[in-house]
């Protein structure tokens, strides 16, 4: 009976600490950094609005400072440099043609339970959701995302956790408040390991059980304080979906929200491309004996030729000599068979202290060199009329130019959209079609946690919408919870059933910093819900497919992630009971590994 009461009280602790840990964000901010203008005199930050306008030239911004808005910056949409980000007073936003309200989205995520807790009956883990889509049969294969690239726009990263340092190749801030692309929230970085954790050490996490208000629950508590129990967590369960896979992290989140014109800004900034340079060593990059780092910058020619009138001692041995181990001016030949007549021919290859074959003063390539079969030794002189081989020394830099092959967006706004796609008039929307139709770049985004419609831009038919499962049950069987039960919480709606996908989204174990923030936990680790974590195993299970089919591109690859998926009837469904509307909760169906050939 204890042990029904405290499941009882696990069940109504996730559905309240979803409701107390849901973000509604509505604090109006002006801006720390302005190009232009200021705000009208008497304006106070509670009467201003954040628009989105188009305006290219000079004059029309001069127009927008004649009325008293302030211009943060500008913005390309669509790749053009044709709309600004501006602080207007509000009694003027109506009379500035095409503008748009700059809006607020936030993360899709949920703590479910107090900061550290640890649900009854489930199994806390990225690995067991790793398991549950079967993405073994990729990893057993060898594939496990190398070479695949994906961006996240998302409060940050923290690109100094040992879990992830290794996986980010770029990183770049689009908030007025900060350069650093540092994660303050918790969220980025909790999304990018799903994706990309190399995984965790061996942790001791304690709790205690504790009652609040409104529910008891186990709460975790340093292990020198009294605590009820403790459990070691293992190794490597919180190891990403594709843990070779490479990170970019656009930071487009301030800790209370989003604007669409920072993530707007973020799709630019991933859609183009980020050039990388690194070092490399020159004789890696051309190879011991080629010519060809000639025209390399940085690296340098070092001659390989032996001096002229260079004597060279052949002796007979029962073994070849190791060519790697031949001294300058040797001659390699062949070990004494018995059967030489006197005056036969030995073909001495002529080799320098790294192997190479040399040329002797003819431009031969072989020396003659004639012993009688008994003799100890003989010599060969020889010399050189020219530099014979050359080889590339020092170090270079090598610049490419690398854009991902997945974009994830864990984040949504309002209104949401039920019984049908989003209007692309909104500005992230038309974003997000560019990016989709002229960089043939996919979009994964989160379908909300409102349980009901479909939030923007996930509502878009551009985008890949991704909704939740893992959620409790109770049938015939008792009381649990399990993969197979969408999430109560999961955005359902049209966009699902038009380019929806359903992935793991509950209760995962993910990389999040260190430090006091949100989401933040000392162990570097932490459980969270939401489509924010399921979004993430879908981008993940893209670039294990793009592995997998390097050809993979655009839509081609949304395409054989639809593919990718088990249709059949899910259970949990609680808005449309009635079968012919069951795919506006599961969409197409659950990410799963065995239905890759």
């Amino acid at each position: 009976m204890a042990q029904s009461w405290l499941l009882f009280a696990a069940a109504l602790a996730f559905a309240v600490g979803f409701i107390l840990g849901s973000n509604s964000f509505g604090a109006e901010i002006s801006g720390a950094a302005v190009k232009g203008g200021t705000l009208a005199s008497g304006a106070a930050k509670g009467d201003t609005i954040r628009l989105i306008v188009p305006a290219s030239s000079p004059a029309d911004k001069a127009k927008l400072v004649g009325k008293g808005c302030a211009i943060v910056r500008d913005l390309a949409i669509g790749g053009q440099n044709s709309s600004v980000v501006a602080i207007c007073p509000k009694t003027v936003a109506g009379s500035i043609p095409n503008a748009t309200e700059d809006r607020k989205l936030s993360f899709t995520v949920s703590k479910a339970f107090p900061k550290g807790s640890l649900p009854q009956g489930a199994k806390p883990q990225s690995l067991e959701a790793n398991n549950f889509v079967g993405v073994s049969k990729f990893w057993d294969a060898g594939i496990t995302g190398a070479g695949s690239i994906v961006a996240i726009l998302d409060t940050g990263i923290d690109y100094n956790h040992p879990s992830l340092k290794d996986s980010i190749i770029a990183s770049a801030s689009f908030v007025d408040y900060t350069t650093d692309p540092m994660d303050d929230v918790g969220h980025g970085t909790h999304v990018a390991g799903i994706i990309a954790s190399k995984g965790n050490p061996k942790i001791a996490r304690c709790y205690r059980f504790e009652c609040g208000e409104l529910y008891c629950y186990y709460a975790e508590v340093p292990c020198s304080e009294d605590h009820d129990f403790s459990f070691g967590m293992p190794a490597n369960e919180s190891i990403g979906i594709a843990p070779d896979a490479k990170i970019m992290m656009a930071k487009v989140c301030h800790p209370w929200g989003c604007f669409e014109s920072d993530i707007i800004s973020g799709f630019e900034w991933a859609a183009k491309g980020v050039n990388i340079t690194k070092q490399v060593d020159c004789s890696a990059k051309c190879g011991a004996n080629k010519k060809c780092c000639a025209a390399a910058a940085g690296c340098a020619l070092q001659n390989m030729s032996v001096l002229a009138g260079s004597s060279v001692a052949c002796s007979y041995a029962n073994k070849v000599p190791n060519p790697g181990s031949l001294k300058a001016g040797q001659a390699l030949c062949p070990a004494k068979d018995g059967n030489r007549t006197q005056g036969s021919s030995v073909r001495c290859l002529l080799k320098d202290e790294n192997g190479n074959i040399l040329l002797d003063k003819n431009g031969c390539r072989y020396g003659q060199v004639y012993c009688p079969p008994d003799a100890a030794s003989c010599t060969y002189e020889f010399s050189y009329a020219s530099v014979v081989a050359q080889k590339c020394t020092g170090m270079t830099e090598q610049t490419t130019t690398v854009k991902p092959d997945v974009i994830s967006v864990s984040l949504g706004g309002s209104p949401t959209y039920l019984f049908n796609s989003c209007d692309s008039s909104y500005p992230l929307v038309k974003e997000m079609q560019s990016v989709v139709q002229r960089k043939n770049i996919p979009v994964v985004v989160a379908a909300g946690n409102n349980g009901y419609g479909v939030s923007i831009p996930a509502c878009s038919r551009w985008a890949v919408a991704v909704g939740a499962t893992g959620d409790y049950y109770f049938d015939e069987g008792g009381f649990g919870f399990d993969y197979n039960h969408i999430a109560y919480y999961s955005g359902r709606g049209y966009a699902m059933y038009d380019h929806g996908v359903l992935a793991p989204g509950s209760f995962i174990l993910s990389t999040v910093p260190k430090s006091d923030c949100w989401l933040c936990n000392p162990s570097g680790f932490e459980y969270l819900s939401g489509t924010s974590m399921a979004t993430p195993m879908v981008a993940g299970f893209m670039a294990l497919l793009k592995q997998k089919d390097p050809k993979l591109a655009g839509a081609s690859l949304s395409s054989k992630l639809f593919a990718s998926v088990t249709p059949a009837y899910i259970k949990g469904g609680y808005l449309f009971p009635e079968t012919g509307f069951r795919r506006y909760e599961y969409g197409k169906g659950q990410i799963t590994a065995q239905t890759i050939g």
